[in-house]
């Protein structure tokens, strides 16, 4: 099963992460360690993303944006300068969960809000490619599987152009698929075909059905 999945987590600070399986069964991992060993992404990143743009709008270094009502309304401050000064006063790390704002202000066409999320997908096309090239999959056909929330619950339109934009010069035989079940069904799948156990359609069906990862693991 050859395939390249690129992973960009929600809003608690996990990083982009990118792997992938070659015909041959060689594996690659590229990223996941952290914004100082090269990744930029993840909800952790884009919604530190957010919050500076806000605060460089509001000083003048940065064009307005649509991101100012959005976050100061979501953070329930009555300004940018209440904020800025509650969190620095208060050496308060850069909130979580604004990264839905910046799809929010890009549906709006703000171009800080877009440029962000532009920066994001070519991230993650420099991942997935690398990955293609490390593996020599070039001239393979193969899912390129884009996992986690801000890429499977975010509007695609703003983030995976950028990625067909890197990838498919690179892969012809690339396909684009986002990821419509949790990621331990990948998991699970892919113990049982090293366990030399035969993955029918049935039980592939049977365990895409797994939503509840709670009940799952407490095997409820």
């Amino acid at each position: 099963m050859e395939y390249i999945e690129i992973l960009l987590g929600d809003g608690c600070r996990r990083q982009q992460n990118g792997g992938g399986v070659s015909p041959s069964g060689e594996t690659y991992q590229c990223g996941g360690f952290g914004y100082s060993y090269g990744d930029f992404g993840g909800g952790g990143d884009l919604t530190t993303e957010a919050f500076r743009a806000v605060i460089r709008a509001w000083e003048g270094r940065e064009e307005e944006t649509l991101l100012t009502a959005l976050v100061t309304k979501e953070l329930a401050y009555p300004s940018v300068e209440y904020m800025f000064n509650h969190f620095l006063d208060h050496a308060l790390p850069a909130p979580l969960g604004l990264t839905p704002l910046l799809f929010e202000a890009t549906a709006q066409r703000d171009r800080v809000a877009a440029r962000i999320l532009r920066v994001q997908g070519t991230e993650l096309g420099l991942a997935a490619r690398a990955v293609i090239r490390r593996l020599g999959m070039q001239s393979e056909t193969f899912d390129l599987v884009l996992a986690g929330s801000v890429l499977t619950r975010g509007d695609g339109q703003f983030i995976h152009p950028y990625i067909v934009e890197l990838v498919q010069p690179e892969a012809p035989g690339c396909r684009l698929q986002v990821l419509g079940v949790e990621p331990v069904v990948g998991a699970i799948l892919l113990a049982m075909e090293k366990d030399g156990r035969a993955v029918s359609e049935p039980v592939q069906e049977q365990v895409r059905r797994i939503s509840d990862l709670k009940g799952v693991l407490a095997g409820g």
